[in-house]
Protein backbone atom coordinates (compact mmCIF):
# COMPACT_ATOMS: atom_id res chain seq x y z
CA UNK A 1 0.00 0.00 0.00
CA UNK A 2 3.10 2.28 0.87
CA UNK A 3 4.51 1.98 -2.34
CA UNK A 4 0.75 2.84 -4.31
CA UNK A 5 0.74 5.81 -2.63
CA UNK A 6 4.81 7.01 -3.38
CA UNK A 7 4.54 5.81 -7.07
CA UNK A 8 0.69 7.86 -6.92
CA UNK A 9 2.47 10.55 -5.60
CA UNK A 10 5.75 10.38 -7.69
CA UNK A 11 3.12 10.06 -10.74
CA UNK A 12 1.25 12.93 -10.12
CA UNK A 13 4.71 15.51 -9.78
CA UNK A 14 6.05 14.29 -13.15
CA UNK A 15 2.48 15.32 -14.34
CA UNK A 16 2.60 18.64 -12.58
CA UNK A 17 6.22 19.43 -13.72
CA UNK A 18 5.70 19.48 -17.56
CA UNK A 19 8.31 19.38 -20.37
CA UNK A 20 10.03 22.57 -20.79
CA UNK A 21 10.93 23.30 -24.68
CA UNK A 22 13.69 25.88 -23.22
CA UNK A 23 16.13 24.42 -25.38
CA UNK A 24 14.38 25.91 -28.49
CA UNK A 25 15.23 29.78 -27.11
CA UNK A 26 18.55 28.93 -26.69
CA UNK A 27 19.68 26.74 -29.73
CA UNK A 28 17.98 29.32 -32.24
CA UNK A 29 20.99 31.30 -33.42
CA UNK A 30 23.33 28.01 -32.71
CA UNK A 31 24.22 27.42 -36.55
CA UNK A 32 26.28 24.13 -35.64
CA UNK A 33 23.07 22.76 -34.72
CA UNK A 34 20.70 24.31 -36.76
CA UNK A 35 22.71 22.78 -39.48
CA UNK A 36 23.33 19.64 -38.33
CA UNK A 37 21.45 16.86 -39.86
CA UNK A 38 19.64 15.84 -36.88
CA UNK A 39 16.31 17.76 -35.51
CA UNK A 40 15.11 18.52 -32.58
CA UNK A 41 11.20 19.93 -31.87
CA UNK A 42 8.46 20.05 -30.00
CA UNK A 43 5.01 20.32 -31.52
CA UNK A 44 1.52 20.21 -30.75
CA UNK A 45 -1.95 19.88 -33.43
CA UNK A 46 0.82 20.24 -36.08
CA UNK A 47 0.26 19.20 -39.95
CA UNK A 48 2.57 18.93 -42.59
CA UNK A 49 1.22 18.18 -46.30
CA UNK A 50 4.11 17.86 -49.24
CA UNK A 51 2.69 17.27 -52.83
CA UNK A 52 4.10 18.34 -56.11
CA UNK A 53 6.95 20.57 -54.81
CA UNK A 54 3.92 22.15 -52.44
CA UNK A 55 4.51 22.45 -48.41
CA UNK A 56 2.14 23.49 -46.04
CA UNK A 57 2.93 23.39 -42.31
CA UNK A 58 0.55 24.15 -39.80
CA UNK A 59 1.42 23.97 -35.86
CA UNK A 60 -0.93 25.27 -33.04
CA UNK A 61 2.68 24.97 -31.11
CA UNK A 62 6.29 24.88 -32.30
CA UNK A 63 9.54 25.05 -30.63
CA UNK A 64 12.56 23.68 -32.19
CA UNK A 65 14.22 22.55 -35.47
CA UNK A 66 12.84 20.89 -38.09
CA UNK A 67 13.67 19.68 -41.47
CA UNK A 68 10.50 20.14 -43.93
CA UNK A 69 12.40 19.49 -47.28
CA UNK A 70 15.30 18.20 -48.79
CA UNK A 71 16.55 17.16 -52.29
CA UNK A 72 19.33 15.63 -53.32
CA UNK A 73 20.51 17.16 -56.94
CA UNK A 74 23.42 15.74 -59.74
CA UNK A 75 24.47 19.05 -60.58
CA UNK A 76 23.94 22.95 -59.58
CA UNK A 77 20.25 24.68 -59.98
CA UNK A 78 18.37 27.67 -59.03
CA UNK A 79 15.24 26.81 -57.33
CA UNK A 80 12.60 29.71 -56.57
CA UNK A 81 11.18 29.22 -53.52
CA UNK A 82 7.85 31.35 -53.01
CA UNK A 83 6.56 31.46 -49.79
CA UNK A 84 3.66 33.07 -46.79
CA UNK A 85 4.95 32.50 -43.26
CA UNK A 86 3.03 33.52 -40.27
CA UNK A 87 2.28 33.47 -36.52
CA UNK A 88 0.60 34.89 -33.80
CA UNK A 89 3.14 35.23 -30.89
CA UNK A 90 6.88 33.25 -30.31
CA UNK A 91 10.19 34.20 -33.03
CA UNK A 92 10.36 31.75 -36.10
CA UNK A 93 12.75 31.17 -39.68
CA UNK A 94 13.17 29.52 -42.60
CA UNK A 95 16.69 28.93 -43.29
CA UNK A 96 18.59 26.96 -46.11
CA UNK A 97 21.77 25.03 -45.82
CA UNK A 98 23.17 23.77 -49.04
CA UNK A 99 25.32 20.21 -49.27
CA UNK A 100 28.50 21.95 -48.42
CA UNK A 101 26.69 23.16 -44.98
CA UNK A 102 26.44 26.61 -46.14
CA UNK A 103 23.47 28.50 -44.06
CA UNK A 104 21.15 31.17 -45.41
CA UNK A 105 18.47 32.43 -43.68
CA UNK A 106 15.41 32.78 -46.38
CA UNK A 107 13.21 34.60 -43.70
CA UNK A 108 12.82 35.71 -40.35
CA UNK A 109 9.34 36.29 -38.45
CA UNK A 110 7.47 37.69 -35.06
CA UNK A 111 3.99 38.39 -34.89
CA UNK A 112 4.75 42.23 -35.86
CA UNK A 113 6.47 40.52 -38.68
CA UNK A 114 4.32 38.24 -40.83
CA UNK A 115 4.67 37.26 -44.65
CA UNK A 116 1.27 37.49 -46.01
CA UNK A 117 1.55 37.83 -48.83
CA UNK A 118 3.69 35.74 -51.54
CA UNK A 119 7.44 36.31 -51.17
CA UNK A 120 10.23 35.41 -53.30
CA UNK A 121 14.13 33.39 -52.41
CA UNK A 122 16.40 32.11 -55.03
CA UNK A 123 18.46 28.99 -53.58
CA UNK A 124 21.39 28.03 -55.26
CA UNK A 125 20.87 24.07 -54.53
CA UNK A 126 24.69 22.31 -55.07
CA UNK A 127 25.21 19.14 -55.87
CA UNK A 128 24.76 16.74 -52.96
CA UNK A 129 21.53 16.73 -50.02
CA UNK A 130 20.51 20.75 -49.96
CA UNK A 131 17.75 21.39 -47.20
CA UNK A 132 15.30 23.61 -45.82
CA UNK A 133 14.28 24.34 -42.12
CA UNK A 134 11.79 25.23 -40.09
CA UNK A 135 13.75 27.14 -36.52
CA UNK A 136 11.27 28.70 -34.10
CA UNK A 137 10.33 28.81 -30.28
CA UNK A 138 6.94 29.80 -28.22
CA UNK A 139 5.65 29.66 -31.34
CA UNK A 140 1.90 29.38 -31.92
CA UNK A 141 -0.63 29.37 -34.76
CA UNK A 142 2.25 28.85 -37.17
CA UNK A 143 1.28 29.01 -40.54
CA UNK A 144 3.70 27.97 -43.84
CA UNK A 145 2.91 27.95 -47.07
CA UNK A 146 5.75 27.37 -49.82
CA UNK A 147 6.16 25.87 -53.04
CA UNK A 148 9.74 25.05 -55.13
CA UNK A 149 10.00 26.03 -58.42
CA UNK A 150 12.88 24.74 -60.60
CA UNK A 151 14.32 26.78 -63.81
CA UNK A 152 17.38 26.08 -65.44
CA UNK A 153 19.50 28.93 -67.38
Amino acid sequence: MKKTIISAVLLIFVLLTGCSNEFAKEQYDDTDLIISSVDRYAKSMAVMSSVDNKITFTAQQFDGRETIWSGNYEDYRNVDIEFTFSISSGKAKLVFIDSEGKLENIAEITPDSVIDVTMQYTALMREGVNRIKLVGYDCKDLELNMELKEWFE
